[in-house]
């Protein structure tokens, strides 16, 4: 199996088209799930864009659900991560005490092969 990542050796429009591709939304779908005006959708998926604006890439992101720092990794940025407590809330429709159990849980696991 090839470990690397998808966009190994894509463009950053290869990258999007395929991701746009694999959520099935067409362009139109894509500027009114990501609030992202069509023309710099079309230009990125061209990769016709010297500069690409983050906040686009991140709203793109969220739209095709994918990992925004994958699409930031193109700009050559590297965003740090957030606290787990922090990203389990942005991302899961936990209460506040299933995200305490997460939390013990990864705690339990890590502890558990640190030992090995």
């Amino acid at each position: 199996m090839d470990n690397k990542p998808l966009r190994y050796g894509m463009t950053l429009g290869q990258y999007l088209e395929h991701a746009r591709q694999q959520a099935d939304l067409s362009i139109r779908q894509l500027e009114a799930e990501s609030g992202v005006p069509r023309t710099p959708i079309t230009q990125l998926l061209k990769d016709r864009v010297e500069k690409p604006n983050p906040d686009h890439l991140i709203r793109l992101a969220g739209a095709l659900k994918i990992d925004a720092g994958e699409l930031l990794a193109f700009l050559g940025i590297q965003p740090s991560l957030p606290e787990p407590r922090v990203y389990l809330r942005q991302v899961t429709d936990l209460p506040y005490e299933g995200i305490i159990e997460v939390e013990a849980a990864i705690e339990e696991i890590t502890a558990k092969y640190r030992k090995k």
